[in-house]
């Protein structure tokens, strides 16, 4: 039979241990608390250098940061923005896919983490990032263009027009979408549709800031209407808004000529020749002409 005395001792000793073993799980939260909350204010800080520009420093902060608590999920994202802005792109996607990993709901990861991917030319990858973030938010313009963009270069221009026209949808003015969904048409031989959204979109801008692409998509657009004389005044103002290329003087000297002016079409045929002897659609143009028909 126990004694008394041993009795309570063993009392005593067991609820010494349950203090003990209480005090060193406090502890473990409190320093887990502790790390996390230095986490934090480290990467607030790498936040603040990075937006200074001050790369190196943003680099040391968030590697700290990740050190002390490893599934800070904006620490990776953060740290893998300033890698990439030094050129470590193989470890930027890696910490910007742990991001992902980290967080189940943030769509942004998923997007930038598919732009790496597909300036690394890892298309399937980068659509993969793009069908995850459409998943968590249908509703995201980055994500449905981002996944229309990388349909459009798969071939797949029913899915990728599908993507654009809900962009579209939700955000009228977004110049990238507004071209591509303009393109599609214009190769579908639609031009009163693909004109009716660069209209609006030239809108956007005032006419000395006009993009030369979309002035010559306008005028793409225009010349399958047979409007060549309006397509000629866009393709002008191209021309007189930066240095042309030889496909740029020819969609002119194309123009020109379908206007009924062969003498200003021969002086761009001429410009287009200069800059590219070899342009082939340019020399055809020029036989063209030279035959009379």
């Amino acid at each position: 039979m126990r004694s008394p005395t041993s009795t309570c001792l063993l009392a005593a000793c067991l609820v010494a241990g349950v203090f003990a073993s209480g005090c060193t799980l406090l502890k473990n939260r409190t320093t887990g608390q502790d790390a996390r909350l230095q986490a934090r204010l480290l990467a607030n800080r790498g936040t603040e250098s990075l937006e200074r520009g001050e790369l190196q420093q943003a680099q040391a902060l968030f590697a700290e940061a990740i050190t002390l608590s490893p599934d800070h999920e904006r620490a990776h994202a953060e740290y893998a923005r300033v890698l990439w802005k030094l050129g470590k792109q193989e470890e930027a996607i890696g910490q910007m896919a742990r991001a992902t990993r980290l967080s189940k709901s943030n769509p942004q990861y998923q997007i930038e983490l598919g732009q790496m991917e597909l300036e690394r030319g890892n298309l399937e990858k980068a659509l993969a990032s793009a069908e995850a973030a459409v998943m968590i938010d249908g509703e995201s313009v980055e994500a449905l263009a981002l996944r229309g963009k990388l349909r459009d270069w798969r071939g797949d221009v029913e899915s990728a027009l599908a993507d654009y026209l809900q962009v579209l949808g939700r955000q009228p003015a977004y110049p990238e979408v507004q071209m591509a969904t303009a393109r599609i048409y214009l190769k579908r031989d639609r031009p009163q549709r693909a004109l009716a959204i660069l209209t609006r979109m030239s809108g956007q801008y005032r006419a000395v800031e006009r993009p030369r692409n979309l002035a010559r998509l306008q005028a793409q657009a225009l010349k399958q209407l047979g409007r060549h004389e309006d397509a000629v005044q866009l393709l002008l103002h191209a021309v007189r808004n930066g240095p042309a290329d030889a496909d740029l003087f020819f969609e002119l000297a194309e123009a020109e000529w379908f206007s009924g002016e062969p003498e200003n079409s021969q002086l761009a045929l001429r410009q287009a020749l200069s800059i590219d002897p070899n342009h082939a659609a340019s020399r055809r143009l020029s036989e063209l002409m030279a035959t009379g028909q």
